[in-house]
């Protein structure tokens, strides 16, 4: 047996065909040396027991702002559907524009 690193993050998230269900939707990063032409087996066991959770301290909806010399960017707002919004100043022209990403993804 040999001892490796590794971290689970987990979030609980609607079903997509039936929203009255939830899945704990957990990744396993891991890193392992493995030889060259070797071959390594992983065994993960569940632990349903286990909060695994990400545990958000920050209010979201208190202001956040990064900052340099010639623009600031703002936290406006985070749309479940559309993602996250921002507002994007340039301090030398006061021209402002809107930002909005999400990053998504699809069980396979």
């Amino acid at each position: 047996m040999v001892d490796a690193d590794a971290d689970v993050l987990c979030d609980v998230q609607e079903e997509e065909l039936d929203p009255q269900k939830t899945v704990n939707n957990c990744q396993l990063y891991l890193k392992h040396e493995i030889d060259s032409y070797g071959m390594a087996f992983i065994s993960v066991a569940y632990d349903p027991e286990s909060d695994l959770a990400i545990n958000v301290t920050k209010d979201v909806s208190e202001e956040m702002t990064i900052e340099t010399d010639d623009l600031t960017l703002t936290y406006v707002a985070d749309y479940a559907a559309d993602g996250v919004y921002f507002n994007l100043v340039d301090k030398l022209t006061g021209e402002s524009k809107t930002l909005g990403f999400d990053i998504r993804y699809w069980q396979s």
